[in-house]
C-alpha cells in the first residue's frame, strides 16, 4: 500500500505505474517471506490481497479503489464480530481460549465478560477503521486512504491485542504488571 501511494504520487497520479510497483513490491515481499520459510498461506494471502487490490483499481480506473478490498474485509470482520455478540457467542472467546488453558468463557462469568468486552474492543477497532476509510474512499482520497491504512493498521492491531490479552489475563486471575501497580 505504501509503495502504491508513493509511486502514484511521484508519477503524477498515473495508475498503471503505481499498480505495477505495488504488485512487484508484493511479489518481492512474498519471495522474501518464502525464503525465510514463513507459512505459504501467509505469503500467498498477502500477495493475493495486493494483486486483487491492484486488479480492482485497474478495472475501475480509480486509484482509491486499491483500498476497496481492505474496506470490505474490515466490514466483514465488523459484521462477524457484531453477529457473534448478538448471538451471545463472542468471537474473541475462540481466540481467547488459546491464550489460556483455563479460559472457559461458557461457564465462567468473568471469562464470558472478558470475551464479550474483548469482542467489543475489536468491533470498535473495525468500526473506527470504517468510519475513517469509507468517507475517504467515497471522496476518492487515495493518499489519505494510504496514510489511514498505515496509521490504523499495526497500531490499532497492537492496541486490540494488548487489551484482549490484559482482559483475558485479568479474568483468569493472572495479575498484569500495570494492574498490580494500580491495586
Amino acid at each position: 500500500s505504501i509503495v502504491f501511494v508513493v509511486v502514484w504520487l511521484l508519477d503524477h497520479r498515473r495508475l498503471g505505474t503505481a499498480l505495477i510497483a505495488a504488485v512487484a513490491a508484493g511479489g518481492a515481499i512474498a519471495v522474501w517471506r518464502a525464503v525465510r520459510k514463513q507459512p505459504v498461506r501467509q505469503v500467498l494471502g498477502g500477495f493475493v490481497g495486493v494483486a486483487l487490490s491492484a486488479l480492482i483499481a485497474q478495472r475501475t480506473h480509480r486509484a482509491a479503489n486499491f483500498f476497496l478490498l481492505g474496506v470490505v474485509i474490515n466490514a466483514v470482520y465488523l459484521g462477524a464480530l457484531l453477529i457473534s455478540l448478538a448471538v451471545r457467542r463472542p468471537l474473541i472467546a475462540y481466540v481467547g481460549g488459546f491464550m489460556s488453558e483455563n479460559f472457559n468463557w461458557r461457564e465462567d462469568e468473568q471469562h464470558r465478560r472478558a470475551a464479550t468486552n474483548s469482542t467489543w474492543v475489536w468491533a470498535a477497532i473495525f468500526a473506527l477503521k470504517l468510519a475513517v476509510q469509507v468517507p475517504l474512499l467515497h471522496a476518492n482520497q487515495t493518499a489519505a486512504l494510504g496514510i489511514a491504512k498505515f496509521a490504523m493498521g499495526y497500531p490499532l492491531f497492537i492496541l486490540g491485542g494488548w487489551l484482549t490479552w490484559r482482559s483475558v489475563r485479568r479474568a483468569s486471575g493472572i495479575s498484569t504488571p500495570d494492574a498490580a501497580a494500580t491495586d
